[in-house]
Protein backbone atom coordinates (compact mmCIF):
# COMPACT_ATOMS: atom_id res chain seq x y z
CA UNK A 1 0.00 0.00 0.00
CA UNK A 2 2.81 2.27 1.11
CA UNK A 3 5.05 1.32 -2.30
CA UNK A 4 1.65 2.22 -4.46
CA UNK A 5 1.05 5.52 -2.96
CA UNK A 6 5.00 6.32 -3.32
CA UNK A 7 4.49 5.46 -7.06
CA UNK A 8 1.72 7.46 -8.20
CA UNK A 9 2.74 10.59 -5.85
CA UNK A 10 3.98 12.36 -8.87
CA UNK A 11 0.79 11.59 -10.78
CA UNK A 12 -1.30 12.45 -8.28
CA UNK A 13 0.78 15.73 -7.98
CA UNK A 14 1.18 17.07 -10.97
CA UNK A 15 -1.94 15.70 -12.77
CA UNK A 16 -4.62 18.46 -11.00
CA UNK A 17 -1.94 21.56 -11.54
CA UNK A 18 -1.37 20.10 -15.11
CA UNK A 19 -5.75 20.51 -15.98
CA UNK A 20 -5.97 23.45 -13.52
CA UNK A 21 -3.38 25.37 -15.62
CA UNK A 22 -4.37 23.94 -19.39
CA UNK A 23 -7.73 23.39 -18.98
CA UNK A 24 -7.02 19.67 -20.75
CA UNK A 25 -7.26 16.12 -18.86
CA UNK A 26 -4.19 15.06 -17.59
CA UNK A 27 -4.27 11.87 -19.64
CA UNK A 28 -4.05 14.28 -22.44
CA UNK A 29 -1.02 16.13 -21.07
CA UNK A 30 0.45 12.59 -21.00
CA UNK A 31 0.12 11.43 -24.37
CA UNK A 32 1.43 15.08 -25.37
CA UNK A 33 4.73 13.98 -23.26
CA UNK A 34 5.22 10.47 -24.86
CA UNK A 35 3.33 7.05 -25.05
CA UNK A 36 6.02 6.18 -21.60
CA UNK A 37 4.37 8.24 -20.27
CA UNK A 38 0.58 7.50 -20.79
CA UNK A 39 1.52 3.79 -20.42
CA UNK A 40 3.49 4.31 -16.96
CA UNK A 41 0.44 6.34 -15.46
CA UNK A 42 -1.68 2.90 -16.58
CA UNK A 43 0.61 0.50 -15.48
CA UNK A 44 0.70 1.49 -11.90
CA UNK A 45 -3.08 2.28 -12.08
CA UNK A 46 -3.97 -1.30 -13.04
CA UNK A 47 -1.13 -2.72 -10.41
CA UNK A 48 -2.11 -0.84 -7.81
CA UNK A 49 -6.31 0.02 -8.30
CA UNK A 50 -7.76 -3.26 -6.61
CA UNK A 51 -5.32 -2.74 -3.95
CA UNK A 52 -6.16 0.57 -2.96
CA UNK A 53 -9.99 0.27 -3.80
CA UNK A 54 -9.98 -3.01 -1.78
CA UNK A 55 -8.82 -0.53 1.16
CA UNK A 56 -10.63 1.23 1.06
CA UNK A 57 -14.06 -0.54 0.60
CA UNK A 58 -12.66 -2.01 3.67
CA UNK A 59 -12.56 1.18 5.64
CA UNK A 60 -15.90 2.07 4.36
CA UNK A 61 -17.90 -0.73 5.42
CA UNK A 62 -16.15 -0.71 8.58
CA UNK A 63 -17.08 2.48 9.51
CA UNK A 64 -20.60 2.30 7.84
CA UNK A 65 -21.06 -1.07 10.74
CA UNK A 66 -20.11 1.12 13.26
CA UNK A 67 -21.86 4.16 12.61
CA UNK A 68 -25.46 1.93 11.36
CA UNK A 69 -24.95 -0.70 14.10
CA UNK A 70 -26.10 -3.34 12.12
CA UNK A 71 -24.46 -6.09 13.05
CA UNK A 72 -23.93 -8.08 9.60
CA UNK A 73 -21.16 -10.22 7.70
CA UNK A 74 -17.72 -8.06 6.52
CA UNK A 75 -18.79 -9.14 3.01
CA UNK A 76 -22.50 -8.38 3.89
CA UNK A 77 -21.03 -4.62 4.47
CA UNK A 78 -18.50 -4.31 1.71
CA UNK A 79 -21.10 -5.62 -0.73
CA UNK A 80 -23.16 -2.74 0.44
CA UNK A 81 -20.88 -0.23 -0.20
CA UNK A 82 -19.98 -0.78 -3.45
CA UNK A 83 -24.06 -1.06 -3.97
CA UNK A 84 -24.50 2.80 -2.45
CA UNK A 85 -21.13 3.91 -4.73
CA UNK A 86 -22.94 2.18 -7.86
CA UNK A 87 -26.38 3.26 -7.43
CA UNK A 88 -24.80 6.89 -6.48
CA UNK A 89 -23.02 6.69 -9.74
CA UNK A 90 -26.25 5.24 -11.92
CA UNK A 91 -28.67 7.42 -10.34
CA UNK A 92 -26.83 11.13 -10.20
CA UNK A 93 -23.74 10.19 -12.38
CA UNK A 94 -19.77 11.29 -10.55
CA UNK A 95 -21.36 14.85 -9.74
CA UNK A 96 -23.26 13.61 -6.65
CA UNK A 97 -20.96 11.03 -5.73
CA UNK A 98 -18.19 14.19 -5.78
CA UNK A 99 -20.85 16.35 -3.45
CA UNK A 100 -21.50 13.38 -1.29
CA UNK A 101 -17.44 12.25 -0.57
CA UNK A 102 -17.11 16.37 0.14
CA UNK A 103 -19.79 16.07 2.72
CA UNK A 104 -18.37 13.79 4.35
CA UNK A 105 -15.20 14.71 4.63
CA UNK A 106 -16.27 17.58 6.60
CA UNK A 107 -18.26 15.61 8.49
CA UNK A 108 -15.22 13.42 9.34
CA UNK A 109 -12.99 16.86 9.82
CA UNK A 110 -15.62 17.78 12.24
CA UNK A 111 -16.10 14.60 14.17
CA UNK A 112 -12.03 14.49 14.25
CA UNK A 113 -11.37 17.76 15.96
CA UNK A 114 -14.63 17.13 18.55
CA UNK A 115 -12.73 13.96 19.17
CA UNK A 116 -9.53 15.81 19.93
CA UNK A 117 -11.33 18.07 21.56
CA UNK A 118 -12.79 15.69 23.95
CA UNK A 119 -9.31 14.43 24.17
CA UNK A 120 -6.91 17.24 24.78
CA UNK A 121 -9.69 18.44 27.88
CA UNK A 122 -10.38 14.77 29.39
CA UNK A 123 -14.26 15.31 28.74
CA UNK A 124 -16.06 11.90 29.42
CA UNK A 125 -18.11 10.63 26.46
CA UNK A 126 -20.74 9.09 29.13
CA UNK A 127 -21.23 8.73 32.70
CA UNK A 128 -21.02 5.08 34.58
Amino acid sequence: MIAALVLKYPFMEFAPRYTACTGESFLRGYQRVGGWAMWTFIIFTLCTMFFVTAALIAVTAGLAEILVGVPLSVISWRLIVIGVCLLTLVGGGYGLLDRLMKFFVVILAVATLFAVTMVVWKVPLHHS
